[in-house]
C-alpha cells in the first residue's frame, strides 16, 4: 500500500495523534508508515464502521459510545486542549501517556483497570488469545519506579498494550497459521 492509496482522513489522523503524543512526523515518515499493512486495517475498520447502523450493535457492547471518527478537520481537532479522562476506555493515547508521564495515573493502577475490563468483558468478546497478566503487572511496576525514579522514557512507558497474534513473542509458541479470510473488507 502506498501513501497514495491511504485514505486522506486517515494519513490526517495519525499525522494529529502522533502531534498530540509529542511524535513529529514528515511526509516520508507517513510514507514508510502507509507502505505497511497496519493502515490498510485501519482503513478497512472505518469502512466497514461506516457501514453500520449503531442500533445493531450487540448487547454486549451497549456500554461502549459510539466514536466514529468527526468531521472535524486534523488542525481544529488538534487546537483545543482535550480533557478526556485519562481513565476512560476511550482516551486518546496522548491524553493517558501525558497523565502518566506527569503523575496523575499510575502504570499499575491503570494495568489493573485494563486486566479488570479484559476479565470483564472477554469472557462475551472473545478478543484475546492469551493474557500475560503476571508480565503486564511486572512491566507496569517497573515503569513506575523508573518514572518515579525520574526516568520518563517517552509517550509510551507505562502504557499497557495488546498485542496481535500474529506477531511472534519471546518465550511463547509461534503464531498459529492464519485461516482463510471469511470475507473480503476490500
Amino acid at each position: 500500500m502506498s501513501s497514495s492509496t491511504a485514505r486522506p482522513e486517515t494519513l490526517a489522523r495519525l499525522r494529529a495523534n502522533a502531534a498530540r503524543a509529542g511524535l513529529r512526523l514528515g511526509d516520508d515518515d507517513l510514507a514508510r508508515i502507509a507502505a505497511g499493512a497496519f493502515l490498510s486495517n485501519v482503513d478497512n475498520f472505518s469502512r466497514v464502521v461506516e457501514r453500520v447502523s449503531s442500533d445493531t450493535i450487540p448487547d454486549y457492547l451497549k456500554d461502549w459510545r459510539d466514536h466514529r471518527p468527526t468531521e472535524a478537520s486534523p488542525a481544529a481537532d488538534t487546537a483545543a486542549p482535550d480533557t478526556t479522562d485519562p481513565l476512560d476506555p476511550f482516551a486518546p493515547l496522548h491524553v493517558v501517556a501525558a497523565a502518566i508521564a506527569a503523575g496523575a495515573v499510575s502504570p499499575v493502577a491503570l494495568t489493573e483497570l485494563m486486566l479488570e475490563r479484559i476479565g470483564r468483558h472477554d469472557p462475551s468478546l472473545n478478543a484475546y488469545q492469551i493474557v500475560l497478566a503476571d508480565g503486564a503487572r511486572a512491566a507496569a511496576r517497573e515503569a513506575e519506579r523508573e518514572i518515579a525514579a525520574g526516568r520518563y522514557r517517552g509517550p509510551f512507558h507505562g502504557v499497557p498494550v495488546a498485542l496481535r497474534d500474529r506477531l511472534a513473542l519471546a518465550g511463547l509458541p509461534p503464531p498459529a497459521p492464519r485461516p482463510p479470510a471469511l470475507f473480503d473488507m476490500h
